[in-house]
């Protein structure tokens, strides 16, 4: 694979896709030649700062993985070529990638190519999956993890940016510049990159001789309508998960599991119909499916990304929402898994890749000072019952211990462990075993 990544991305969209892309989105050749030129940098340009953005190395990890793995650069022609729906939904892609300048971004590109807009939303909606392919497939040939695709990315910067600046010679799509932060307004007064960030970290685009304003960072709430978008494309599940409900006694809530439902020795149903996501053979874990990215706004003015389905983002919206209270008195309903948080195998020993989630908890629980919560602690049913009771109080405890590590005050945090006792799924599969074996948290106070 070429080095250049803006150059292995176009060849994506080379020769007969070209041809059918065109058919697709109403324009000719060498418009969508013209357009894709300048829609793929901005694109790319949005994936690395997204890397920047605190939990954005992750999401954007989990992306690229599902991308390759769906075999979008092998389907694109076909999928073009039959058209859909997904076109629409893909638009929303681009709208959450530039935000309020999407409108702008689209009405310049048209306007310097002679294309029609909706034709530049299509566009945008395509090169955004492609680019997670090939980031995708090029983790996959080099053996990145996800810290090295960031790091990979940085390298690609300078290119990246400088395909922004203005073509050598006439009839090119005139060049864009990035400009300040959030409410500022600057007018372009020259082909110059200014190269300060917003406030927020993003950019921002503006055409030549425009002043552009904007309000806040890049959202990433609509990329999941994205889902949808390239289930169709491709035909496969790609990103395509089931959207978490409320929060019940399991700690799932409105969640469905992929084993089946089963009960317990009380009487309480742990049910359970299909949650997104799948049981890793390797490592023993169920991986959950922690949906489109999103950014959460903490009282310190730093921000935190996280998946719209993760304990993150449920945590965070149970307790910034006034009309949700605590449920004092069935002390059973609040719960919210952890998705992200594992062991060692018999052990209370927190692996390394559960650092990070930690780490997200603890910054959402200094956003709200007030709140206190409790770590419950759970295992499947292999083994002696004491032995995992035993266990389970081992693992909220350490948890605790984590948070209060990361700055969390111990009156805040009550840890208790419920051993093999409220399951969540069947205790007869691998994927059922592997849920039950979880950390969950749950608000006591607001």
């Amino acid at each position: 694979m070429s080095q250049n990544l803006l150059d292995k991305i176009k060849t994506h969209f080379a020769g007969e896709t070209v041809s059918q892309v065109s058919v697709a989105v109403g324009e000719n050749e060498a418009a969508v030649s013209k357009v894709l030129t300048r829609v793929i940098p901005i694109v790319l340009d949005s994936f690395i700062e997204l890397a920047d953005q605190p939990g954005g190395t992750e999401v954007l990890w989990g992306m690229t993985r599902e991308a390759s793995e769906s075999g979008i650069l092998t389907n694109l022609t076909r999928s073009v070529s039959s058209g859909g729906g997904w076109l629409n939904r893909g638009v929303e892609l681009t709208k959450s990638l530039l935000d309020e300048r999407y409108t702008t971004t689209v009405e310049s590109i048209s306007r310097t190519s002679g294309a029609h807009a909706t034709a530049v939303s299509s566009l945008f909606g395509m090169a955004a999956p492609v680019t997670l392919g090939v980031l995708g497939q090029y983790s996959a040939e080099h053996g990145f993890d996800a810290g090295d695709l960031a790091r990979w990315l940085q390298t690609q910067k300078n290119t990246v940016v400088g395909a922004m600046k203005p073509e050598v010679g006439g009839g090119s799509i005139a060049p864009w510049t990035k400009i300040g932060g959030p409410s500022e307004a600057v007018p372009l007064n020259s082909y110059e990159l200014d190269a300060r960030p917003s406030h927020s970290g993003g950019h921002l685009y503006a055409h030549q001789e425009t002043v552009a304003q904007g309000k806040g960072p890049m959202r990433w709430i609509l990329l999941g309508l994205l889902l949808v978008a390239i289930a169709a494309l491709v035909e496969v599940g790609f990103f395509l998960g089931q959207r978490r409900g409320g929060v019940d006694a399991n700690g799932l809530g409105g969640d469905t599991a992929s084993a089946t439902s089963a009960t317990d020795k009380g009487g309480n149903s742990a049910v359970a119909a299909p949650l997104a996501g799948r049981y890793d053979k390797a490592s023993g874990n169920f991986i959950y499916d922690t949906g489109a990215p999103t950014l959460l706004k903490l009282a310190d003015g730093s921000r935190l990304m996280a998946g719209t389905n993760s304990t993150e983002s449920r945590l965070y919206q149970f307790l910034a929402d006034d009309n949700i209270q605590v449920d004092s008195v069935n002390r059973t309903k609040g719960w919210i898994s952890f998705d992200r948080v594992y062991f060692e195998p018999n052990s209370s020993k927190i692996t390394g890749e559960s650092q990070q989630q930690l780490q997200n908890i603890a910054r959402i629980l200094k956003s709200f000072p007030n709140a206190k919560v409790k770590i419950g602690g759970y295992t499947d049913n292999h083994g002696e019952f004491k032995l995992n009771l035993k266990l389970s109080e081992a693992r909220a405890t350490a948890a605790m211990a984590e948070l209060v590590d990361l700055g969390i005050d111990a009156t805040r945090i009550v840890a208790k462990g419920y051993g093999q006792k409220i399951p969540i799924a069947s205790n007869d599969t691998d994927d059922g075993r592997a849920l039950n074996r979880r950390i969950s948290i749950r608000v006591t106070q607001k």
